[in-house]
């Protein structure tokens, strides 16, 4: 099993929520604030700005590896989007 922090479109309510139906949420969860959130168009971006970040605010599941998988291949891992 897979901690998985979610901060966009993956959040309860958004569009790409129903990939994480069958996980469990554990809750709502902060980053510290080593990080911040970018506005990229059609998505946002999490990015690592130390001492310089706010935290960012989402919401944290346990998610098994088919999950992990299926989210690289939404998310574009091997196209470089995310890692």
């Amino acid at each position: 099993m897979h901690l998985l922090f979610v901060y966009g479109t993956l959040k309860k309510g958004c569009s790409r929520s129903s990939v994480l139906e069958s996980s469990r949420f554990i809750g709502v969860a902060k980053t510290t604030p080593n990080y911040k959130l970018y506005d990229c168009g059609t998505y946002p971006a999490l990015v690592e700005n130390v001492g310089r970040g706010l935290g960012v605010w989402g919401e944290l599941y346990e998610v098994g590896d088919s999950i992990m998988n299926r989210l690289d291949q939404i998310e574009g891992v091997d196209v470089g989007l995310y890692k």
